[in-house]
């Protein structure tokens, strides 16, 4: 069953076989189905066409042209509709511009206490799993 939904292919069921599969990096078109790789490139990409938005330097109305090549650019995806691009996330029909960065500062200050904590606690995975 876990190999049918999760698509492997090899006859491997090991747990370093099943933690490959669930940590595959794939593209994707919704920044909240990405993984851990491709995900900062989702905020990148939203980041400078707010930057140049906000500059002067993008029209609204080439909102849409400019998400399709920067997904294109930074992910190489090709983007079927507005729907799944520039207008997938409410954050800027709320206004709320300069949001998206802070995804990134927060997972890059995770991954760095965690790293931290790990080295500095003996048994802090032990401790987080309680």
């Amino acid at each position: 069953l876990v190999k049918e939904h999760l698509k492997i292919d090899s006859d491997d069921s090991s747990p370093e076989a099943l933690y490959k599969a669930v940590n595959a990096a794939h593209r994707s078109l919704i920044r909240v189905e990405a993984d851990e790789l491709t995900y900062p490139l989702h905020v990148i990409l939203r980041y400078r066409l707010e930057r140049d938005f906000i500059d002067g330097k993008l029209d609204v109305a080439d909102l849409p042209k400019e998400w399709n090549r920067g997904m294109k650019d930074l992910l190489g995806v090709e983007v079927p509709s507005d729907a799944q691009g520039c207008l997938q996330d409410v954050h800027w029909s709320m206004l709320a511009y300069g949001y998206f960065p802070t995804y990134l500062i927060g997972a890059a200050t995770a991954a760095q206490w965690a790293h931290y904590c790990q080295k500095d606690i003996p048994d802090f995975a032990e401790k987080v799993a309680k």
